[in-house]
C-alpha cells in the first residue's frame, strides 16, 4: 500500500506500462482501420463484379441491357436562347448504311501510310500553312502531325469564330500539282446540315475565352496531383495493412483523375511543361504520339475505316477485336476475359511506344521507376510491392482504357460505324460517341471530359465548363434532326455496355 501511495504521489502510474497506447490513439487506430477495411471491401466487391462481366455477356446485360440503348435523352438545363432561325430537321433520321464488307488481311492504320503532300487540305481549297506554324495559337505540332492530310474537320471543329477562316486565305495555293493534291475526306459541312446549324448556335451563346480555365481549376489540378504524389509515397514505404491497401485504392482514383487532367491538357486546357507529361507519366504513353494519335487522327475520324484502311487508330488494338470491322479469328473467342491483360497497360504501352518506336526513352523509363516499379525497390517484400502496385498502377490501368473505350466501342456506336459519303461530319461524331452520367465530387470536377464524349468530340476546343453549358443545345439540336443521343446512366453501365459489346464481336457477330 505504501508503495503505491508511493507511485501516486510521484505521478506515475504502474498500470499504464501495460497500456502503451492511450484511449484517443486506439480510437484514431480503429476507426482508420475501420474505413480502409471498408474501402477495400468495396474495391473487392466491384472487383468481382468486374471479372463475372468478363466472363458472362448475359451479366453485362443485366447491368447494361441492351433494351435501353440508346438511352433516352437527360434532360439538361434549359437551353440559353439563341438568335437564329431554326432550321428545319429531316422528315425523318438518315437510313442506316449497309455493312461494309470486312477487309481481308490484318487492319491496316492511316497512320502506317506515309504522306507525300507538302500541303494540307481544308474544304475545296489546298494550303501551304509552313509560315503559319508558329504564329498559330494552338503551336506548331498539329501541322507538323497532319501535314498531307484533309484536316476541313479539326479546322471546323476547333474554331468557333470567323477569324480563322480570313487568316487562312493568306496560306492558299493556287496552282497545286498534281503529285501534291490530296484527296477530300468525304465528310460533309453543309451550313443547314446538323453540325453547322449547332456550330452557329454555340457561336451565338458568345462563349468568351472558351479554352480558358479559371483559379479554381487550377487550384484543382494542383491539389489532385499533390494527392496523388502522397498516396504513392504511402504505397511505396507504409507498413503493410488495410491502411495501405486503402491508400493503393485511393491513389488508384487519383491516378486516373491525373491521366484525365493529362487528356484535357493535350487538348490545349492548362498546357504547361508539367500537365503536357501527365498523360505519359500515368500511362506511359509518350504525350506528343498521343497527340498525334489521339487529336489529329481519333479525333476527326472516329469509328472510320475507309478503302480498308481504319482512319481511327483507336479500333485497332490486337489481339483485340473491337469493330465488326477486324476480321474474326479464333483468338477473339477469349477477348473479354483477356482484357485482364489491360492492368499491364502502362507496362505494354512503354515497351511499344518507347522502347521499340525509340521515342523518348530516357525520360519514359524514368517514369516507370518513379510511378509504376518504385514500390519494389523500397519494399522488402516482393509480393506486397506486387499487390499494392497492381490495386494502385494496375487497376488505374484497367478502368482508365475502359472509360476512354465505352465511349465509342459499344454496340449503339457500332451501328454508325460503316459512314456513307456525304454523310454531316457532325451527325457522325454524335452517333458514333456516347457520354456517361454519374457524381463527380469525388473527382474534384476534373474529369477529363470523358463522360461528355459527344460535346467534347464535336468542340474539342471548348474547356470543361463550357462543355457543360452547350450540352442542352446539343441534346435540342440532335431531337430536332432526328439524331440519337447516347447516354449511360453511369460510367459502371456504360463499362458494362462495353463488356457485352465485346462478348458479341468475340462470337463473330454484328451488334443487333
Amino acid at each position: 500500500m505504501d508503495a503505491l501511495l508511493r507511485a501516486v504521489g510521484n505521478g506515475t502510474a504502474p498500470q499504464q506500462q501495460d497500456f502503451p497506447f492511450s484511449n484517443t490513439d486506439f480510437v484514431v487506430g480503429g476507426s482508420v482501420a475501420t474505413l480502409a477495411m471498408g474501402v477495400d471491401v468495396y474495391f473487392v466487391c466491384m472487383t468481382g463484379m468486374f471479372a463475372v462481366g468478363l466472363l458472362s455477356r448475359r451479366v453485362c446485360n443485366l447491368i447494361s441491357p441492351p433494351g435501353a440503348q440508346p438511352l433516352d435523352l437527360v434532360q439538361s438545363a434549359k437551353a440559353p436562347p439563341v438568335q437564329e432561325t431554326i432550321v428545319p430537321a429531316p422528315a425523318s433520321a438518315p437510313a442506316a448504311p449497309a455493312p461494309a464488307e470486312q477487309p481481308k488481311g490484318p487492319p491496316k492504320k492511316a497512320m502506317d501510310t506515309p504522306k507525300s503532300s507538302p500541303l494540307w487540305r481544308v474544304d475545296d481549297a489546298h494550303y501551304d500553312l509552313t509560315p503559319f506554324f508558329h504564329k498559330h495559337p494552338g503551336g506548331a505540332m498539329v501541322f507538323e502531325q497532319s501535314v498531307g492530310q484533309d484536316i476541313t474537320a479539326l479546322f471546323h471543329s476547333h474554331h468557333l469564330s470567323t477569324a480563322p477562316a480570313e487568316i487562312l486565305k493568306k496560306y492558299v495555293v493556287a496552282d497545286v500539282p498534281a503529285e501534291h493534291v490530296i484527296e477530300p475526306l468525304d465528310y460533309s459541312f453543309a451550313e443547314t446540315g446538323f453540325f453547322m446549324t449547332l456550330k452557329r448556335r454555340i457561336v451565338a451563346m458568345n462563349i468568351r475565352k472558351p479554352s480558358d480555365t479559371d483559379l479554381a481549376y487550377k487550384l484543382k489540378v494542383t491539389a489532385v496531383f499533390t494527392s496523388m504524389c502522397l498516396t504513392w509515397l504511402g504505397v511505396c514505404f507504409l507498413p503493410y495493412s488495410y491502411v495501405a491497401i486503402a491508400v493503393a485504392l485511393i491513389n488508384c482514383t487519383l491516378r486516373m483523375t491525373v491521366t484525365g487532367i493529362g487528356h484535357e491538357a493535350i487538348h490545349g486546357r492548362l498546357q504547361n511543361k508539367l500537365t503536357w507529361e501527365f498523360f505519359d507519366m500515368m500511362m506511359l504513353f509518350p504525350s506528343a504520339s498521343w497527340h498525334d494519335e489521339h487529336v489529329t487522327q481519333h479525333h476527326p475520324h472516329t469509328k472510320r475505316q475507309k478503302d480498308g484502311e481504319f482512319l481511327d487508330p483507336d479500333e485497332v488494338l490486337d489481339p483485340f477485336r473491337l469493330c465488326s470491322n477486324v476480321p474474326w479469328m479464333p483468338v477473339h473467342v477469349l477477348q473479354t476475359p483477356l482484357q485482364l491483360v489491360l492492368l499491364a497497360a502502362s507496362y505494354i504501352s512503354y515497351i511499344d511506344k518507347h522502347l521499340v518506336c525509340r521515342k523518348a526513352i530516357l525520360k519514359g523509363t524514368a517514369y516507370l521507376f518513379l510511378f509504376h516499379l518504385l514500390p519494389f525497390f523500397t519494399r522488402d517484400s516482393r509480393s506486397e510491392a506486387a499487390i499494392l502496385t497492381t490495386l494502385s498502377v494496375g487497376l488505374a490501368n484497367l478502368i482508365t482504357v475502359f472509360c476512354f473505350h465505352l465511349s465509342h466501342i459499344n454496340s449503339p456506336n457500332e451501328k454508325h460505324c460503316d459512314m456513307v459519303a456525304g454523310t454531316d461530319w457532325g451527325a457522325h461524331q454524335l452517333t458514333c460517341s456516347a457520354n456517361f452520367l454519374g457524381p463527380f465530387h469525388i473527382l474534384c470536377g476534373v474529369t477529363g471530359m470523358l463522360e461528355m464524349q459527344i460535346e467534347h468530340h464535336l468542340f474539342p476546343a471548348l474547356s470543361y465548363a463550357n462543355q457543360l453549358r452547350i450540352k442542352p443545345v446539343v441534346e435540342a439540336t440532335a431531337k430536332e434532326f432526328g439524331l440519337p443521343y447516347y447516354e449511360y446512366s453511369n460510367a459502371l453501365t456504360g463499362i458494362f455496355g462495353h463488356l457485352a459489346h465485346l462478348h458479341t464481336l468475340s462470337r463473330g457477330l454484328k451488334p443487333e
